[in-house]
């Protein structure tokens, strides 16, 4: 990897990158709409130098449209997008609302999508010889994101709500404490549930009418989560998550960073340089 510092505002600047363009495959941009082609840098300036090249630009809203030339970063999409309105304790529960993501996710997975798409183009290229424009928006990726929750809405109507740490489909499924930290268990089937039962030494579950079946579970969460978090208090968080995940049911430690680079498999994995 090598980098370059150039000023776009002098002749001399812009004749480097049409320079550069010539012998190129792919440019990727993040300027606002507009700005590059003040400096006749926009992509019909580079195609005519180069008919191959891959321009790939990056946005907030896009190149076209009502907003077009609004400034987009990531919590701001996380926003419009909807993603915040279902993140977030419930209404009616301590510290209840809308709630953003620390990690910045829209910007994330914009990187990938940029990626697979000029990889698409490429091969495109290499098919027919040509060139593409590719326009990425941060607003794309986020509504795009929010995959089964707006398909959801769009078949039924209905808006999804703000489940916390719980799930909207199985129970139970939340942040539970332990002794010594908390544990995320995600119970996603009626096998994981009798695994659950067995590990916490509540056979007694399996047989209570309320919580026979995942819709009666959901119907009783909060019960059912109450008497979980009374029998995960009285245990370690990595000893219960080891029999947990052990037996085959859904679990993981809430780390904190320093934790998530001493977790075992994080290790095994080399994820820390």
């Amino acid at each position: 990897k090598q980098s370059l510092t150039i000023d776009l505002t002098n002749e001399e600047g812009r004749a480097l990158i049409l320079a550069l363009a010539r012998q190129c495959d792919v440019l990727a941009e993040n300027f606002k709409v507009g700005d590059l082609k003040r400096y006749g840098l926009d992509y019909a300036a580079l195609r005519a130098v180069n008919p191959g090249i891959i321009y790939c630009s990056i946005t907030g809203y896009g190149q076209d449209g009502p907003l077009a030339a609004w400034p987009g970063y990531d919590p701001v999409l996380q926003a419009v997008s909807g993603i915040m309105s279902t993140c977030g304790h419930p209404d009616g529960r301590p510290g209840a609302g809308p709630m953003r993501s620390m990690v910045p996710l829209v910007d994330v997975m914009t990187g990938m999508i940029s990626t697979a798409s000029i990889l698409a183009a490429l091969f495109h290229r290499e098919r027919t010889g040509q060139g593409q424009h590719l326009d990425v928006a941060l607003l794309d990726v986020a509504v795009a994101a929010t995959n089964h929750l707006s398909q959801n809405y769009l078949s039924t109507g209905r808006v999804a709500s703000r489940a916390g740490n719980g799930s909207l489909l199985f129970a139970p499924s939340n942040c539970y404490p332990c002794s010594d930290g908390l544990l995320l268990i995600q119970i996603g089937n009626d096998g994981q549930w009798a695994r659950l039962c067995k590990v916490l030494d509540r056979p007694d579950w399996l047989t209570d009418p309320r919580f026979a079946t995942n819709a009666l579970r959901m119907q009783h969460v909060q019960t059912l989560d109450d008497e979980v978090q009374a029998m995960t208090r009285q245990r370690q968080r990595g000893d219960l998550a080891m029999e947990l995940g052990s037996a085959g049911v859904p679990c993981g430690p809430v780390n904190n960073l320093a934790e998530t680079f001493e977790h075992p498999q994080v290790r095994h994995r080399g994820l820390r340089a």
